[in-house]
């Protein structure tokens, strides 16, 4: 009987540290895919940045590499955001899609792709400002999806929080 017990103990043990190994590497895979997609946005960002604040002028050869660079890398975006879209919150999802839909349409947005068109300054930045606002959003909605994650935020914001009144005894 003792060694019924001791193996029943042993499988359990087995199979909480084995489902607990799965989970964190889980985690880590998924930590890395939302670190994959904040590159590629740097990557568009800095592209799309060269991109507008030249004036290309008759070169329209080095303006349709350019533009096919972004295109390239935009659809590169959407695959695997579609991919970690998967694991994050259908609300947090829906909000990040436009904050992307966004940031897709200060890139390739305007007067993309038109021969002679001159530099635009605006767009220069309201592109890096975009894209680091999606990163921002994107690392916020992942963090949401820690267990307990929530928990830990009230936590924190109660113990920082001051009182209005103060207490005279």
């Amino acid at each position: 009987m003792d060694l019924l017990s001791g193996l029943i103990g042993t499988l359990v043990g087995a199979l909480i540290a084995g489902g607990f190994g799965f989970w964190t590497a889980m985690r880590a895979e998924r930590n890395l895919h939302c670190d994959e997609v904040a590159n590629v946005v740097v990557r568009i960002s800095t592209t799309a940045v060269e991109y507008w604040s030249k004036d290309f002028g008759q070169d329209s050869n080095a303006q349709a590499l350019a533009e096919a660079k972004l295109r390239a890398d935009n659809v590169l975006l959407d695959g695997i955001y579609d991919e970690l879209k998967k694991f994050l919150y259908a609300k947090d999802a829906c909000e990040l899609d436009q904050v992307l839909a966004r940031f897709q349409r200060e890139t390739t947005g305007g007067s993309f792709s038109e021969g002679g068109r001159p530099v635009d300054l605006e767009r220069l930045l309201t592109v890096a400002l975009s894209g680091s606002n999606f990163i921002s959003e994107l690392r916020k909605a992942y963090r949401g999806t820690v267990p307990f994650y929530k928990m830990a935020q009230n936590f924190y914001a109660n113990r920082n929080m001051e009182i209005d009144q103060r207490i005279n005894y």
